[in-house]
């Protein structure tokens, strides 16, 4: 299959395509898209279950509250962990660890808890350092990857035959 399916060309965010340090804007961009994608998702689901706003702007104001600090998390992570990577020279858990406790302490001003809200910028960096060290060593959480579509055939009779024995002819 393509690399078309393999992953959706919204959630590519090219974060270990290559050391940290280099081709920062693009990790960054592609982040911070990712990020507003997600606050979107979040902010139509509070739109439609649990504020229920009226009136366009009052809309487009609650979806912004979700999109915003989404985006910024997602853009200071990927900056923060390119320019720490550059300063460091080194390619290591510790450069996504920072930047994801940068882009937490954005999303900690989107909680009225602040402990709480650091609490969770902590706990990324954590999430975000284990994913680098399983990047590095080549490791995976799920085998097949995030997005495993490169399995099925979309345009005839469904999974692929991997196993190695023949289709039946008989139906």
């Amino acid at each position: 299959m393509g690399e078309s399916l393999r992953y959706s060309p919204l959630a590519k965010t090219y974060i270990y395509d290559s050391p940290d340090g280099q081709d920062c804007l693009k990790k960054t961009f592609h982040s911070a898209k990712l990020g507003a994608l997600i606050g979107g998702y979040f902010g139509a689901i509070d739109i439609v279950a649990i504020s229920k706003p009226t009136g366009i702007l009052a809309v487009t104001g609650r979806a912004l509250t979700f999109v915003t600090p989404a985006a910024g998390a997602a853009a200071t992570f990927a900056m923060t962990a390119g320019i720490v990577g550059d300063i460091r020279g080194k390619d290591s858990p510790l450069n996504h660890g920072l930047g994801a406790f940068a882009g937490g302490c954005i999303l900690a001003t989107r909680f009225s808890n602040k402990p709480m809200g650091l609490g969770v910028a902590f706990v990324l960096a954590l999430v975000a350092s284990a994913m680098k060290k399983l990047n590095l060593s080549g490791e995976r959480i799920l085998p097949g990857g995030l997005f495993p579509q490169e399995q099925w055939q979309f345009y005839k009779y469904g999974p692929k035959n991997n196993r190695g024995f023949k289709e039946p002819t008989n139906y």
